[in-house]
């Protein structure tokens, strides 16, 4: 149904116009992902909205007579009426640009119900301007740099909060929604979907608590083959909320290439990436900035920058082990607020973000192994020849780090892959159901007709051979 909607919505838009022989070429573009028409706004409203508008340029423009290239930009949100700018060459009459204004202000209005949403209309008016060398009057702008204008400048603690804001006020509720179109498939999604924003705002939960350990996550995530990346990306956009944007890229590395191309889910890894982005480029300068000031025996400007850069975001792994490794003797974590209680400095850091390449020195052999894998899985997803193995090397690798949750859910998706011999597609589903006993989730096995005492036994003492036999790990104490 969803998807005959935006045919018949796409069909409105962008067919060519033909009034009175003055429009052609009419088009719109979605300055944001399409889908947003659909759950960015109430019901049919953005269809019936793009029908009057487009109606009402028709019954304008057939008075206008010169030859132009026109290009309006309409802006919706969830306060203001529609507002538009417009743009043209040769620039438009000041009768004509009122005209239109005054007609488009006619309109019965929308509104956005998330977040901002742009579109830009084409058009050629009486043929448009054969002046190769004209330009548009005024200048076109950059609608999707529009949003990162107000990133450049801030300090990190506002970058860290406005991105925590757009995960929760934004991607996450388009999340949500997205769900809705699949929650009646089975009881299990049924139930996760109508339980998550309560599941959400538990403040006593960790996102560990909420996803990994809740069987009914499992469950759903197994009936959503549409869309198998969906509750993996709501969880990832849980981990931003919770100031955890490192761990939430390791999971958007994954997410963006099990996920079809033109999808929201994308959409909103891409939007995330520049944001985060703009926070670990401040992270990086404030740490290169405390360390110069050391090295110049500045030691209170030192202290400063770096207690700042740890403070604007507790739960950033990059901040946390730089600031760790800054103040390694005297650090205190008990001191700190965080849900991670009476833990050492480098077991707090990896329980922020397992995979961090920034480690903190071992204290013992185990995490000595652990930091030497890290620093191996650094080089994967850099050589396109060797991309996709580097999936299946990154799930093995996860298995060693013990992080359960993101082994099980590359596993999962490595075992749907298509082209898989028998063979292959078991093996991948073992460690998958393997990966979620040692998360004490039970209620999947019964989808399989696999058993599982001999395997988890056989590859539990699978890693941990490996473990032993690492050079790191033998030679830690001498």
């Amino acid at each position: 149904m969803m998807k005959n909607f935006l045919i018949i919505l796409l069909s409105i838009i962008f067919k060519t116009l033909n009034v009175y022989g003055q429009i052609t070429d009419a088009s719109t573009k979605f300055e944001q992902h399409e889908l947003l028409t659909l759950l960015n706004f109430e019901g049919n409203d953005y269809s019936q909205y793009a029908t009057n508008f487009e109606s009402t340029f028709e019954t304008v423009s057939k008075f206008y007579d010169v030859p132009t290239d026109l290009v309006i930009i309409q802006y919706f949100s969830k306060e203001l009426r529609p507002q538009y700018s417009f743009h043209a060459k040769p620039e438009l009459s000041v009768e004509f640009q009122n005209k239109l204004d005054s007609a488009f202000s006619s309109i019965d209005p929308v509104f956005t119900t998330i977040t901002n949403f742009q579109t830009t209309f084409r058009c050629k008016l009486n043929g448009g301007n054969k002046n190769r060398k004209a330009v548009y009057t005024p200048a076109i702008p950059k609608l999707r740099n529009l949003p990162r204008e107000s990133y450049k400048n801030e300090p990190i603690q506002s970058l860290v909060a406005q991105t925590k804001n757009w995960a929760a006020e934004v991607a996450m509720p388009l999340l949500q929604l997205h769900l809705q179109n699949y929650e009646y498939v089975s009881p299990e999604i049924a139930v996760f979907a109508n339980d998550l924003d309560l599941l959400l705002k538990d403040t006593t939960l960790s996102v560990e608590e909420k996803f990994d350990s809740n069987p009914i996550y499992w469950l759903a995530n197994e009936q959503l083959k549409e869309a198998p990346t969906l509750l993996p990306t709501i969880k990832l956009f849980a981990l931003v909320m919770d100031g955890r944007f490192e761990f939430a890229q390791t999971y958007a590395q994954i997410m963006y290439n099990f996920s079809a191309q033109e999808s929201i889910i994308i959409y909103l890894l891409t939007e995330l990436s520049w944001r985060s982005s703009y926070c670990a480029q401040k992270q990086e300068t404030m740490s290169r900035k405390a360390i110069q000031f050391k090295n110049d025996n500045l030691l209170d400007s030192a202290n400063n920058v770096m207690t700042n850069l740890f403070e604007s975001n507790v739960k950033s792994a990059y901040g946390f082990a730089k600031f760790a490794n800054f103040n390694f003797d005297s650090l205190n974590l008990k001191s700190q607020e965080n849900i991670f209680e009476d833990e050492s400095n480098s077991s707090y850091l990896f329980k922020l973000n397992p995979f961090s390449i920034d480690t903190i020195p071992a204290s013992n052999k185990v995490e000595a192994y652990q930091n030497q894998i890290r620093l191996i899985i650094y080089d994967y997803f850099v050589d396109p020849r060797r991309i996709e193995g580097d999936y299946e090397r990154f799930a093995n690798r996860a298995l060693e780090l013990k992080s359960y949750s993101i082994a099980a859910e590359l596993f999962r998706l490595l075992s749907n892959k298509s082209n898989l011999t028998e063979v292959e597609e078991n093996a991948y589903i073992e460690k998958y159901l393997f990966s979620l006993h040692m998360l004490k989730i039970q209620s999947v096995d019964k989808i399989y007709e696999i058993k599982s005492k001999r395997r988890d036994k056989k590859l539990k003492k699978a890693l941990k051979k490996t473990m032993i036999k690492n050079d790191r790990y033998k030679n830690f104490d001498k």
